[in-house]
């Protein structure tokens, strides 16, 4: 297998970001296959879009088997099995040490919502037929930055936007300190400007709904934030939008379970699978910044 294939870097930063999770779950496991190895597969279904007896047919005619130290090819079943015990607390852990792998130094949170569908039928011919596509609804929390999503909430019934934002920033700031935080007037609360400005001393850049005028009266927190609102900042949140784009362009913007578990172990796949494609473009570049800057001093010596 090449050395410069990008599959090979990310399969590699996969198998470091696997070191979150135990190599088994039981110690009276028959060790056939280890967790690494299953969710190296799993992230690389996603990678490849495929489904999980075609991924076992590929993995017949290439390295990849070698390459991840397999004993023998596992039969699609035992994938199947094993992201039924990928709980989204499990994926959580995942992306959280995959955010600490990019060694943020001043945490740039955005926030925002998206919805998968999860029939194959067009928006054209659902308004045809009068049947709204069903939606799973995905909250999520990113470095803005890094353009890694570091936690998010998973639910099938659409829900207030303000009431997600508190449990996902309690996440998150474990991961460093925290700069500002962006998110639309959906997020708009007394209480989620309080706590970003109060709990993790971070500057508050959410929408306000209302449109304060400069009239002297109560001095509210919602109130000062809007008449001091900074758009350049807030424009940030964009970057957010665009995790979402990528998501669904790469990785499939239908989910193809038959119900709502399966679905949302689908879906909790991409965006681990996007967190890891991501992780392996920033060393990559990384690298190629440093062997830049070693080739320019070569060049300045000989001169």
């Amino acid at each position: 297998m090449d050395k410069n294939s990008y599959y090979l870097k990310f399969i590699n930063q996969a198998l470091e970001i696997a070191k979150a999770i135990p190599k088994y779950f039981s110690k009276f496991s028959k060790k056939i296959f280890n967790n690494h190895q299953k969710l190296i597969l799993l992230v690389l279904k996603q990678k490849l879009r495929t489904t999980y007896r075609d991924l076992i047919e590929i993995l017949r005619i290439t390295d990849i088997p070698n390459l991840i130290k397999l004993k023998r090819l596992p039969h699609f079943t035992t994938l199947i099995k094993f992201s039924k015990k990928l709980s989204p607390l499990l994926v959580r852990k995942l992306l959280a040490y995959s955010c600490k792998i990019s060694k943020p130094s001043r945490l740039k949170l955005g926030i925002d919502e998206t919805g998968f569908s999860v029939e194959q039928r067009s928006e054209h011919y659902a308004t045809i037929v009068g049947r709204r596509r069903k939606v799973i609804q995905i909250n999520a929390c990113a470095l803005l930055d890094k353009q890694l999503i570091s936690t998010f909430r998973v639910r099938k019934v659409k829900q207030v936007y303000s009431e997600k934002l508190i449990p996902l920033l309690m996440e998150s700031k474990e991961l460093g300190y925290v700069d500002y935080v962006c998110a639309d007037k959906g997020y708009d609360g007394e209480k989620n400007h309080s706590y970003i400005i109060r709990e993790l001393k971070a500057r508050s850049c959410i929408a306000v709904r209302q449109r304060f005028s400069k009239n002297p009266g109560r001095a509210t927190l919602r109130k000062r934030i809007a008449l001091n609102f900074d758009k350049e900042t807030y424009h940030q949140r964009s970057k957010v939008e665009t995790i979402f784009s990528v998501i669904k362009r790469k990785y499939g913007s239908c989910l193809k379970g038959k119900n709502y578990i399966t679905q949302q172990r689908e879906l909790l796949q991409k965006i681990l699978t996007c967190n890891i494609d991501r992780l392996t473009k920033i060393i990559q570049q990384i690298i190629l910044g440093c062997h830049q800057s070693l080739w320019a001093r070569v060049c300045r010596t000989i001169r």
